[in-house]
């Protein structure tokens, strides 16, 4: 048997049903591994769905690195590939998340105050939305892109101003900013 991330956000529900109002530091821990553990598995499906040139099994896109860092390097590469400040944003809240829930999990020997806590349980939050936005992002960039071609197409192939003129320009650029201003 197998389970969805519905499955897992319906257990993470059932388990800590009102995490804001948790106080106690072992609770609180348990309940950051389980948030970022959601996190973490829908991150790899919006990755499989949004960006399946990443290959995030242990022999593809970097292999070099753990599973979970692979997450933050999608989303790191994303950034400096299109300038996007949302895949930025990702990627550093995907790793202070991570840092933080290692520090739940494994230095118990450590305080992990209530300020940590809110934070996690705000990436928990912040993370979907952050990925979300990223994907509608790149659909306008691409679309536009898209339009912008097929405008630079019909110029050319008409071999005259054509739909450039209708706003004064006669070249690509004219074209690019018709679709901006006409």
């Amino acid at each position: 048997m197998s389970v969805t991330i519905e499955d897992l956000k319906q257990a993470v529900d059932h388990l800590f049903p009102n995490p804001k109002g948790i106080t106690e530091e072992a609770i609180q821990r348990a309940c950051i591994n389980r948030h970022y553990y959601l996190i973490y598995y829908a991150m790899l499906i919006f990755i499989k769905d949004n960006f399946p040139q990443y290959d995030m099994s242990r022999d593809g896109s970097f292999s070099n690195t753990g599973s979970h860092n692979r997450v933050f390097c999608v989303f790191e590469e994303i950034a400096e590939l299109t300038g996007s400040k949302k895949a930025e944003m990702l990627s550093l809240q995907f790793t202070n998340f991570l840092t933080k829930r290692h520090k739940a999990d494994y230095k118990l020997d450590e305080n992990f105050s209530s300020g940590e806590y809110s934070q996690c349980l705000k990436y928990a939050e912040r993370i979907p939305e952050l990925a979300q936005a990223l994907v509608d992002e790149q659909l306008q960039i691409n679309s536009t892109h898209c339009f912008i071609f097929s405008l630079t197409a019909i110029i050319k192939s008409n071999n005259s101003p054509g739909f450039a003129n209708l706003c004064g320009w006669s070249s690509r650029l004219g074209a690019f900013y018709c679709l901006f201003f006409y």
